[in-house]
């Protein structure tokens, strides 16, 4: 029995390493997906530090190899070098003085990047030489498309041209696309062989052109894939001469299967069903998990951007967002907005743990907060003031955290959520509130286009009124100013459900059941139409209950929130001014200290003790009569000048 399994292991091995053999040889493409190098005996704790080091969306990947197809700017965006002539624009004689490199960006976070050259010219040219034609192009530049569309690249190393239709008989064109740098700025023109259809001079065996004759490629493609395929035919009737003793070794693999024991070290990592992907691993309980062992318990909640379900692994629950491939963008906007290390470690953005592709879904994984959107929440409790205070003050805090530029280190830019509204305000235990759901958000660092920001997007009932009319202005500031709007209906929700003590008698039946901005007077689905006449031409906004307007300490909130639902954005008070007012009113109610952003709780500490002077009436003489926001800019400018901040 020994030797013939001695036999069985030789017919095995030959196949094999003639299909080993054969894969070596034979030519291939620049392969864009990146390898993980994983050794066994490595820990795999030490694998997912280094992945996280990175701090990089999943979604890079996608680009290739960083050096060659792409590189990173500081801000973390990636690019690819391309030449960029435009034969048009050209008033040179020497066409080489017009053509220059550039940095070519995806216009989507979806494309990949490339560069592409066109050549037209008369059809009565053909009998010209093609090299001759390549040293006149018509166009080069950027060639940001989605991967379907890059396929039709010859080759990705080298701009290789082939013949386009142009819709005319009088003229003909040359087309080409490439994936690394620079690659554009040499086309080459594939021959059928090595002569030149003017019957020029044969091109010498021994020249580089001649080593990448196409038609020895296809040659040692067909003699090395028949290798392959003859490989596989062994190890077929191999396979079926052994076939008894495998059926054994499988019981035997089965039944030591069932006695797998769990994982109880981050260094033991399960690799008999799943190939290891650090993108998936994550450390819960102290042990290193795969996630994709996850357990779906129950939907949460479904939207326009996929599905959200509980799930549990290792007795810890998560929620887990799918999206399907239509769902693409969202998925990916979301975690390039997560992969910035700020947004990992605020109090009032919801934690991030994961995302990854598995089983044909986009999965984006974070943690699980039982009380689940301030939505949900409200439908089922009312809160006291200083709950009240304290949410409000959670979610203006991670709005204003959002609307942040940060430089440095630490660096952040601009981020715009443009869907704010309280089904993407979470509740921790804690009643802290933490804001989720950045499928739509966008950063703006000053070179985002126009048409990135486009102004109709999010929930139609929490759009503010420059938006219902399409007047929205394409400035960072504008698009805070539509967060600040939303941010103040999501206010009025919670302070609709505030228990204001004694209030029983303007209030006989209680505090009012819980409603979305505007559903009392126009329905649970407005449309735009109703909407735009309630809100922009009647200017009303959503009812305020009379005992919370009486309430001094509740009215301040009215005051604040009132100031950021103004018609125009330049009227409304910044996310972060309102944030100060709200914390201010929240410490003064509970005598517990509101814990910003780590970084900057000294500074804001300072800068609410200078405000609150201002609300004792403490106005220099000199700003008598100027707006209270511009009195709170220029007093603090000056301590900052005094050196007292």
């Amino acid at each position: 029995m020994t030797n013939q399994k001695y036999i069985f292991v030789i017919f095995i091995a030959i196949p094999f390493l003639l299909t080993l053999t054969a894969t070596a040889e034979t030519p291939t493409g620049d392969s864009f997906t990146p390898k993980l190098n994983f050794d066994p005996k490595d820990h795999g704790q030490k694998l997912l530090d280094e992945g996280k080091k990175q701090e990089r969306p999943h979604y890079i990947k996608q680009y290739g190899e960083e050096g060659k197809n792409y590189n990173l700017d500081d801000k973390m965006a990636p690019y690819i070098w391309c030449e960029t002539f435009n034969r048009a624009e050209c008033k040179s004689e020497n066409i080489s003085e017009c053509m220059k490199s550039i940095k070519c960006y995806p216009e989507r976070k979806t494309h990949q990047l490339g560069c592409m050259a066109v050549f037209v010219y008369n059809s009565s040219e053909a009998e010209r030489n093609m090299p001759e034609i390549l040293q006149e192009p018509s166009l080069k530049g950027c060639w940001s498309q989605d991967a379907s569309e890059l396929r039709e690249c010859n080759a990705h190393d080298e701009c290789i041209v082939e013949a386009r239709k142009t819709g005319s008989k009088h003229q003909s064109a040359q087309f080409c696309c490439c994936r690394t740098h620079n690659c554009n700025q040499l086309p080459r023109f594939m021959q059928p062989d090595n002569s030149t259809e003017d019957g020029g001079e044969k091109i010498p065996e021994d020249s580089p052109e001649a080593s990448k004759n196409p038609d020895g490629d296809r040659f040692y493609t067909i003699v090395f894939g028949s290798i392959t395929i003859l490989s596989l035919v062994c190890l077929g009737a191999t396979v079926l001469c052994i076939s008894q003793y495998q059926r054994k070794q499988v019981r035997d693999v089965g039944e030591q299967d069932d006695k797998i024991e769990p994982v109880t070290s981050p260094n033991m990592i399960p690799m008999r069903r799943l190939e290891y992907n650090a993108q998936c691993m994550a450390v819960i309980n102290g042990k290193l998990i795969d996630l994709r062992n996850t357990e779906l318990k129950e939907k949460i909640s479904k939207g326009r951007f996929g599905e959200v379900y509980r799930g549990e692994i290792e007795g810890a629950y998560l929620a887990v967002k799918l999206c399907t491939k239509a769902e693409l963008d969202s998925w990916v906007n979301e975690q390039d907005i997560y992969s910035m290390k700020p947004m990992r470690k605020h109090d009032n953005i919801a934690e991030f743990v994961a995302s990854f592709e598995y089983d044909r879904r986009y999965w984006l994984v974070t943690q699980y907060y039982s009380f689940g959107s301030l939505y949900d929440y409200l439908q089922t409790h009312t809160v006291s003031f200083v709950e009240c205070a304290k949410i409000i003050s959670g979610f203006l805090n991670g709005l204003a955290f959002l609307h942040e530029d940060r430089v440095g280190i630490r660096y952040k830019p601009t981020i715009i959520h443009r869907d704010f509204k309280s089904k993407n305000v979470l509740i921790k235990d804690n009643l802290t509130a933490c804001i989720s759901d950045f499928g739509l958000a966008m950063k703006y660092d000053g070179s985002t286009l126009a048409d990135e920001l486009h102004g109709q997007v999010g929930t139609r009932r929490y759009m503010a009124p420059e938006v219902l009319e399409g007047a929205t202005e394409f400035t960072s500031f504008a698009f805070q100013q539509i967060d600040v709007y939303a941010a103040a209906l999501v206010m009025w929700e919670v302070l609709n459900r505030t228990e204001i003590s004694g209030s029983g008698d303007m209030e006989p039946y209680g505090v009012p059941e819980a409603k979305l901005p505007y559903e009392a007077e126009i329905g649970a689905t407005p449309t735009l139409g109703p909407l735009r006449e309630y809100v922009v031409l009647k200017k009303m906004r959503p009812v305020i209950r009379p005992c919370i307007i009486q309430d001094p300490h509740a009215s301040k909130l009215v005051h604040t929130m009132t100031e950021m639902w103004e018609m125009e954005p330049d009227a409304r008070i910044t996310s972060g001014c309102a944030r100060d007012r709200v914390i201010r009113a929240y410490e003064e109610v509970s005598g517990v200290p509101f814990k910003t952003d780590a970084e900057n709780a000294d500074n804001q500490s300072t800068v609410r003790g200078l405000l609150s002077s201002l609300d004792n009436g403490t106005y220099p003489e000199d700003l008598v009569g100027i707006p209270e926001s511009d009195v709170r800019t220029a007093l603090l400018e000056r301590r900052i000048v005094e050196g007292r901040v």
